[in-house]
């Protein structure tokens, strides 16, 4: 981390991955509800439509073995010994190449172990063809299988298929939700990684001072529950310290709620030892801004102008200071160009906000007026 000459410490790429997380997590939902729906749904649309029969075949007499351990591995060995997939190559029209496998990809047989019925199962494209090589291939396999009726004993076709009223079901969508659901997670979290890697937010005083060169006045936090807003003491504090009799609160249009918002608290609490006066920028009293004008036409000895014109920066009087109102996560181009537009060599700094309208704290989008809150464009004295 970079040292300020405060003691405080700039955030490093994990705390900052951290408040990124934080700030867009609702991405990161947004990402795992978007692949947990179009996963699935991209399975099943590229899954082709298949749909499955079944015969059963069982014994018509006492088999004539001890126990029945053997059973499923002879079933087994008589469904694969050719015959069965020559008779369902043979069925189709024009009949399937001798190359092309048909078990277990178009029949299959299920022999449980302790049971003496077999399954012959077959899968088509269309119901008809699904239950014609169920038949097909049971037919085959009981006609091999009594050739060992001495041995074994003889079997016959004991439930033929019929048409299946429904295809099987391609996707496991269960596990395609969790998979979508991972996969947003990670989507989310590498585009928000990435977003930050190229966007560089300000996040603390070292950080805006390194860009902005310039001081940092104070860290404000406006997203507090009270009426005071955590760190104002110590920006008034030093912006007394000073002797200003003008305060100019600038940045980009964008960053006029934080604006507003500081302009408010500041004059709550340079209130109290001084006589405070907040106009926005363009106001009407632009002649004000002199200190021969300020005797005449105000009561106050403190003006803070809110989004002064650049002619008024321009022609701004000596006992003034200019803050660069930022925002935190500002990215670091922005604050670099807004520093260069808008700061000079005189008195200026900057001060970061924290719980604008915009930032991820946890009262950041009540924007609740704060007591003796006014409108932007609004002439406020106290």
């Amino acid at each position: 981390m970079t040292e300020g000459p405060d003691g405080s410490a700039e955030r490093d790429a994990v705390s900052v991955l951290g408040w990124g997380l934080r700030k867009y997590a609702w991405f990161v939902v947004l990402a795992m509800i978007a692949l947990a729906v179009i996963i699935p749904l991209a399975l099943k649309n590229g899954s082709p439509t298949r749909y499955l029969a079944q015969a059963e075949v069982g014994p018509t007499v006492k088999l004539n073995l001890s126990n029945l351990d053997p059973l499923p591995r002879v079933g087994e060995t008589v469904f694969t010994n050719g015959a069965v997939a020559d008779a369902v190559r043979a069925s189709y029209h024009p009949a399937l190449a001798a190359s092309e496998s048909v078990v277990p990809s178009r029949v299959e047989l299920v022999a449980p172990q302790d049971n003496v019925v077999f399954t012959v199962l077959g899968r088509g494209a269309t119901p008809a063809e699904a239950k014609d090589v169920a038949n097909v291939a049971a037919g085959t396999f009981t006609e091999q299988l009594n050739k060992y009726g001495e041995a074994v004993g003889t079997f016959a076709v004991q439930r033929p298929a019929s048409t299946p009223a429904a295809p099987i079901p391609t996707v496991n969508v269960p596990l395609a939700v969790l998979a979508g659901e991972v996969g947003g997670l990670i989507v989310g979290f590498g585009c928000i990684a990435a977003f930050l890697v190229w966007r560089r937010p300000v996040l603390d005083a070292v950080a805006a001072e390194r860009i902005a060169g310039a001081p940092v006045y104070g860290t404000v936090q406006l997203d507090t529950s009270s009426d005071e807003a955590r760190g104002l003491p110590q920006l008034c504090h030093r912006l007394l310290r000073t002797r200003a009799q003008v305060i100019f609160l600038v940045g980009h249009k964008w960053n006029r709620y934080d604006r507003s918002r500081l302009a408010t608290e500041l004059r709550g609490v340079l209130a109290g030892p001084r006589a405070v006066t907040v106009l926005s920028g363009g106001h009407q009293s632009f002649w004000g801004l002199t200190p021969d004008a300020r005797e005449e036409g105000h009561e106050s000895d403190l003006l803070i102008v809110d989004g002064p014109t650049p002619t008024e920066l321009a022609v701004r009087p000596d006992d003034s200071v200019t803050l660069l109102v930022v925002p935190e996560g500002l990215s670091e181009s922005k604050l670099r160009r807004e520093a260069e537009y808008l700061l000079d060599p005189g008195p200026s700094g900057v001060v970061l906000v924290r719980g604008g309208p915009w930032s991820s704290g946890p009262h950041a989008w009540r924007a609740r007026p704060r007591r003796g809150s006014v409108a932007p464009d609004a002439e406020a004295r106290v």
